[in-house]
């Protein structure tokens, strides 16, 4: 009867050896798991940056666009009136 609570001690002490092991292998996965977490989140908020960025550069291309546009069209104009004001010249002798 002895040996066989020995043996069971033993075997109960094994398992809870190897509880232990599996519950660091755990611990040591939940870390990793986190770190992947962490990482991730960083990355997301590094992709979040990077359109805020572009967008910010598109509005930018944009009212350059306009500005462009609006540059264009004066031009225009002031071709326009320097033409009417040649045409108004006299001609020359």
């Amino acid at each position: 009867m002895e040996h066989e609570t020995s043996s069971l001690e033993h075997e109960t002490s094994r398992l809870e050896h190897e509880t232990s092991s599996l519950e660091l292998g755990t611990s040591r996965l939940e870390h990793k798991t986190s770190r992947l977490e962490l990482g991730t989140s960083s990355s997301e908020l590094g992709n979040s940056r990077l359109e805020l960025a572009t967008s910010g550069l598109e509005l930018e291309t944009s009212r350059l666009e306009h500005e462009t546009s609006s540059l264009e069209h004066e031009t225009s104009s002031l071709v326009m009136v320097q033409l009417h004001f040649f045409h108004q010249l006299p001609a020359s002798p």
